[in-house]
């Protein structure tokens, strides 16, 4: 039992230096836990978007702005599905869709396609377009599932 009590708090360490490295990188992981319950919703990871009430440690940072609207490998990651099963699914090849993700250059037919999977999935992309030039910020992922808590009943 000390063991696993051990391990599990080595495991929150190391979740914590992660989020902390991605947090310094730009990133920001959102979603709401409900206290009573535990629940997670609306979890997801997004660039910084400077209109955050959220300030970064260092005013100085400079957001990260996409040329894509849309954070397709992201989408893909977040559902834990690789390139090839995603592919397999859109009737693409894992190829073409890696390259997409990559490029965010596609028809728009085959964007709505692949966005429209995402989203059958439970995946929310977040962002905003800033119109004077034509980048796009905060860009991200967010699931419209909700996350139960793990059992703290190990016994």
């Amino acid at each position: 039992m000390r063991d696993a009590e051990a391990d599990s708090r080595q495991a929150d360490r190391s979740n914590l230096r992660l989020r902390k490295y991605y947090e310094s990188q730009g990133l920001e992981f959102v979603g709401t836990v409900d206290i009573g319950s535990g629940i997670v919703s609306g979890s997801g990871v997004r660039w910084r978007d400077p209109r955050s009430p959220v300030r970064p440690p260092d005013e100085h940072m400079q957001y990260r702005s996409n040329g894509a609207e849309f954070a397709l490998g992201a989408a893909r990651a977040f559902l834990d599905i690789t390139a090839k099963e995603a592919a397999a699914e859109l009737g693409l090849n894992r190829q073409t869709l890696t390259k997409i993700e990559a490029s965010g250059e596609c028809s728009p037919e085959v964007r709505r396609k692949i966005v429209e999977f995402y989203r059958t999935h439970g995946i929310v992309f977040v962002g905003w377009r800033d119109e004077e030039n034509d980048r796009y910020f905060g860009v991200g992922v967010m699931t419209t599932k909700q996350i139960l808590p793990k059992s703290s009943d190990t016994g």
